[in-house]
């Protein structure tokens, strides 16, 4: 047997807000002539390519081939494959 339901309670206090999340941002095909910024975008060569590069002055234009770059594993690219092409 079960006994009647009790008063519902006080309301609690509510939490310390969570630290802003990041957002990424589809650029949609590369562009050699624009410049990139970090959680940026793009379809390159039937991939999917993400910037890394944190500096605020972007990714130069005219090196920024995400083919071209080093991969990364090497500090020093900009670029990072989001997703592969699949061939079937």
């Amino acid at each position: 047997m079960q006994g009647v339901q009790g008063v519902q309670g006080v309301q609690g206090v509510q939490g310390v807000q969570g630290i802003q999340g990041f957002g990424l941002i589809w650029r949609g095909y590369y562009d050699f002539n624009t410049t990139y910024y970090q959680n940026e975008i793009v379809f390159y060569n039937g991939n999917s390519w993400i910037v890394h590069y944190t500096g605020t002055e972007g990714v130069p234009k005219g090196i920024n081939d995400p083919a071209a770059m080093p991969g990364p594993e090497d500090k020093d690219s900009y670029w990072e494959r989001l997703a592969n092409r699949c061939l079937s």
